[in-house]
C-alpha cells in the first residue's frame, strides 16, 4: 500500500473538479456518489473500487471478506457507472487528480473537507 501525500492545493483542485462535474453532468455525479458510498457501506477500499474504475489491476486490493455474491452485486454497480455514456469525466477526474489517490478523491466525492484529509492519514 502507498500512502499518498496530498497539498491542500490539489485536495482543493481535485474538489472544484467534483464540484465541476457536480454542476455539469448532475446525473453522471450522483451515480459517482452512489458506487462511493457504496462501496463506504460494505467497508470495501476506495483504492479498489478506483481500479475497478479505471481499469487498473486491483491486486491486492481485492476484498477477502465480503461474499461472492455480494461482490458480484458490487461490480454490477461498478460496471453501471462505467456504462453511462458521460463515464469518460469521471475517468479523468481520476487522471487529473491521480497525485491525490482514489481514497482521499472518494472522501472529496463524499463531502469532506480538504482541510480534514489533507496530510498522511492512511485511507484505504
Amino acid at each position: 500500500m502507498m500512502t499518498k501525500l496530498s497539498s491542500l492545493d490539489e485536495l482543493y483542485d481535485a474538489k472544484a473538479a467534483i464540484e465541476q462535474l457536480k454542476s455539469t453532468e448532475p446525473k453522471l455525479h450522483e451515480k459517482l456518489i452512489h458506487v462511493v458510498s457504496l462501496t463506504r457501506q460494505l467497508q470495501i477500499q476506495y483504492h479498489y473500487m478506483g481500479c475497478l474504475l479505471m481499469d487498473d489491476d486491483p491486486c491486492n486490493h481485492t476484498p477477502t471478506y465480503v461474499k461472492s455474491s455480494v461482490l458480484e452485486l458490487y461490480h454490477e454497480e461498478i460496471e453501471r457507472l462505467k456504462q453511462d455514456s458521460d463515464f469518460a469525466y469521471v475517468q479523468q477526474l481520476f487522471i487529473n487528480h491521480q497525485k491525490v489517490g482514489y481514497p482521499k478523491i472518494s472522501l472529496l466525492v463524499l463531502g469532506a473537507k480538504p482541510e480534514k484529509i489533507k496530510g498522511s492519514t492512511i485511507i484505504k
